[in-house]
């Protein structure tokens, strides 16, 4: 009876020092401080984040501003978006027509003290290029270059842990080094470099790698799905063209594989097949990295599996 009695004396006071301890207050963290990083969109915000060792770094708040799904190139900043834009110490975007919003913003009169970056002209001079692909960051060897120059914006803000960013930036760079070879390996040994793309064509960058690409739209539509357009007759015959063209494409390099994005409604690919007539032939999604969202970013998704995913696909 006696050690039944200590036993639960002992539970008791177990038990009160466990509730004791999760009612106590926690520390607040103080957030005032920290100098502030807001980045346009997914690819980005995963070399940002990356960089900096977001998840144990107490000197940098990062923020993603396309966070949602939407396809950033149709994508509306809200009055949120642009209070974290103005109110950030370093703003990083691509600086095309991808989001070309950002750039009134950012030439405001009260965000002259912040350090705005524009990666698409710091890789065309870093890499003494005249031309740069507006999709610039689905090639690994560009990402690199973008990362670099993260890096040295991000210890203009915060040089404290310069030798921290200076180290991770190597670490991951050397990641999408070893990535860039691997893209030009696999499509080097490639039987057929032929490729179609049914809608849209981001991956123009990929054609460095010796790829043969043709797709049913020259540039990038600004609407999520290119079929949703508002199209005139006369678009409407020269889409009708191009899948016939793409069709007959289709079966004289046997290629056997039809590419879209992710946000693809995929009725142009099918058109292609059935105008070919060939129901075997695949229809494969390519990750653009447009649409993934911050909750996509937060369980897992990566930039590099995403490209390692892609890759694959070309097999």
């Amino acid at each position: 009876m006696q050690k039944k009695r200590i036993w639960y004396f002992c539970f008791i006071l177990f038990f009160a020092q466990i509730l004791f301890f999760s009612c106590k207050p926690r520390k607040q963290i103080d957030l005032s401080d920290r100098k502030r990083i807001a980045v346009t969109f997914f690819p980005i915000y995963d070399w940002t984040r990356t960089i900096i060792n977001e998840g144990n770094n107490d000197k940098l708040l990062l923020y993603m501003i396309e966070k949602s799904g939407f396809d950033i190139h149709s994508f509306a900043a809200s009055s949120g978006d642009i209070s974290q834009i103005k109110n950030a110490d370093l703003v990083i975007y691509c600086g095309n027509s991808t989001d070309q919003w950002i750039s009134e913003i950012i030439k405001a009169p009260e965000n002259q003290n912040q350090i705005a970056l524009n990666l698409a002209d710091g890789v065309k001079e870093s890499l003494g290029l005249q031309r740069l692909d507006e999709h610039f960051w689905l090639n690994p060897y560009y990402a690199a270059a973008c990362c670099n120059l993260i890096a040295q914006a991000i210890i203009k803000i915060e040089p404290s842990k310069q030798q921290l960013y200076e180290e991770s930036n190597k670490t991951y760079t050397d990641l999408l080094n070893k990535l860039n070879d691997e893209f030009a390996f696999t499509i080097e040994g490639l039987d057929n470099k032929a490729i179609i793309f049914a809608d849209r064509f981001p991956f123009e960058s990929w054609k460095q790698y010796g790829l043969k690409v043709d797709s049913i739209y020259e540039n990038c539509p600004i609407t999520a799905t290119p079929s949703e357009q508002k199209q005139s007759a006369l678009e409407k015959e020269q889409l009708e063209q191009r899948i016939e063209q793409l069709a007959v494409r289709l079966n004289e390099e046997d290629i056997n594989d039809i590419y879209v994005t992710e946000l693809s409604d995929k009725k142009n690919a099918k058109a292609i097949i059935n105008k070919a007539k060939k129901a075997s032939c695949n229809i494969l999604v390519l990750d653009s990295l447009h649409s993934t969202t911050l909750n996509q970013a937060f369980y897992g998704k990566a930039y590099l599996s995403a490209l390692q995913d892609n890759l694959k696909k070309l097999q």
